[in-house]
């Protein structure tokens, strides 16, 4: 009854949503814009950043206010898309909360996923990862 209800009225919702997400990527995403930036000017806009260079007669405006505008963007444009994620994580720990994890065999078995054997005993023999790694301990 729930599942009838859900595809006669939730099905539809579901497959606009998916189909403008599917049409949104194929378009380029949220990043085409970014691209964009980044491409290289193709031949037929040479002439065109040329002129904008030199002045624009027609709009009156000089060409150090055209440069000063292009380097503004081209700064923007250098800093938009990248973005820095910064995470930091402290973490305390007891000596002896260190050595009961070290000690724990559980915790290696299912770490390595191999066969282990810890004494926790002065003297004690230790084996990791099938024998691969022994020592005693002092």
């Amino acid at each position: 009854m729930i599942k009838d209800a859900f595809i006669a009225k939730g099905k539809p919702v579901i497959l606009d949503k998916i189909r403008s997400y599917v049409q949104a990527v194929s378009k380029g995403g949220p990043a085409k814009n970014e691209l964009d930036l980044r491409k290289a000017p193709l031949a037929s806009e040479k002439p065109q950043l040329a002129t904008a260079v030199a002045g624009n007669p027609a709009t009156g405006v000089p060409a150090s206010q055209l440069a000063a505008g292009n380097a503004r963007m081209k700064e923007n444009s250098e800093k938009e898309g990248f973005k820095t994620i910064t995470m930091t994580e402290r973490f305390s720990c007891r000596a002896r909360d260190v050595y009961e994890m070290l000690m724990d065999v559980n915790r290696w078995k299912g770490f390595m996923h191999s066969n282990t054997r810890i004494t926790k005993e002065i003297g004690g023999q230790f084996s990791l990862i099938d024998g691969s790694i022994t020592w005693v301990n002092e």
